[in-house]
């Protein structure tokens, strides 16, 4: 991860020597700390409210669920790592203990954002359908939902595994210190993956931008039925783009990052960008489902009352 000292501060996760100071010890704590119980109660909440109310089974609320149990994966398995890794292996771990957390950490990173980039894309696919083509069958029947959710952890475990078990962890960085070159060709095709699913889902998204923007111009003469399909069709759209541009908010950064190595970065930046911002998305998505989508907003509300009656 990285070893720091309070005047030149050494980034060594890819490489990095970034300039300023980096926050104490106590300001990263607290930080992820926050972003572990609010991302853990965020996701549970939409999961459990999710289960709770079956007219929530749709295919686009069973792919938003997909991705909050990915994004679990923050709370549970990687931030609890990333703080250990960080803070504590000078004084806990021998080498084989940390390459061994180094491959978990790696595996469970890659597969939560593998598994939310396949759902954003298959998000998009079904509303591009759904929208413009609404005469024709779904996209994605239950059983065809549940298929490629299965297929989305497959492949991601499948393809992060084989990375974790061919790279080897140094004794200060998750990095493969044996072969720099191979890792750098593992992040630049994992960076041009997540390029593609942007290509795919920003024109996804445009098309049915174009399609409801002509289709309001002309809703003047429809039913009210109509009318209040097209206006939860844009209510959806938005969030679902609100979620995609989150999601590149929170890694673009990072790889810019990663691929500017040899320029000293700010240490603040350096953090921010490796540290905060990727696991911003897993606190960020729950607010946004429960601001666009009433059913997660009551279903919040009952479970808040429910609480309050226990407690008194």
């Amino acid at each position: 991860m990285q070893l720091t000292n309070n005047t030149n501060n050494t980034f060594y996760s890819h490489g990095y020597l970034c300039t300023g100071s980096w926050p104490s010890t106590t300001v990263q704590l607290i930080v992820w700390l926050l972003i572990l119980v609010f991302s853990l109660t965020g996701n549970v909440l939409i999961i459990a409210i999710f289960f709770r109310d079956k007219t929530l089974r749709t295919t686009v609320n069973y792919f938003i669920v997909n991705m909050c149990v990915s994004d679990l994966i923050f709370p549970i398995i990687i931030i609890p790592i990333w703080v250990i890794l960080d803070q504590g292996k000078s004084c806990l771990f021998v080498a084989e203990i940390y390459a061994a957390l180094c491959k978990i950490f790696s595996i469970a990173l890659g597969v939560s954002v593998h598994v939310s980039l396949f759902s954003m894309t298959a998000l998009a696919a079904d509303r591009f359908r759904a929208i413009i083509f609404p005469m024709k069958p779904a996209l994605f029947s239950p059983n065809k939902c549940c298929a490629t959710i299965t297929a989305m952890w497959l492949s991601s475990f499948a393809m992060f595994l084989y990375h974790a078990i061919v790279s080897s962890p140094g004794n200060d960085s998750c990095v493969d210190t044996k072969s720099t070159s191979k890792e750098l060709i593992f992040v630049s095709a994992f960076f041009a993956l997540i390029c593609l699913f942007a290509v795919t889902i920003t024109v996804f998204y445009l098309k049915v931008a174009i399609f409801l923007h002509r289709q309001k111009n002309s809703l003047h003469l429809a039913s009210e039925v109509v009318k209040k399909r097209a206006k939860r069709n844009r209510k959806i759209i938005t969030m679902l783009i609100i979620i995609v541009i989150l999601f590149y908010v929170g890694w673009i950064p990072f790889f810019v990052m990663m691929f500017n190595s040899s320029a000293k970065l700010p240490c603040v930046y350096v953090w921010l960008a490796a540290y905060i911002l990727p696991v911003l998305n897993p606190v960020a998505n729950p607010v946004v489902y429960f601001v666009f989508n009433e059913k997660y907003l009551q279903g919040f509300m009952e479970i808040l009352s429910y609480l309050h009656v226990i407690a008194y």
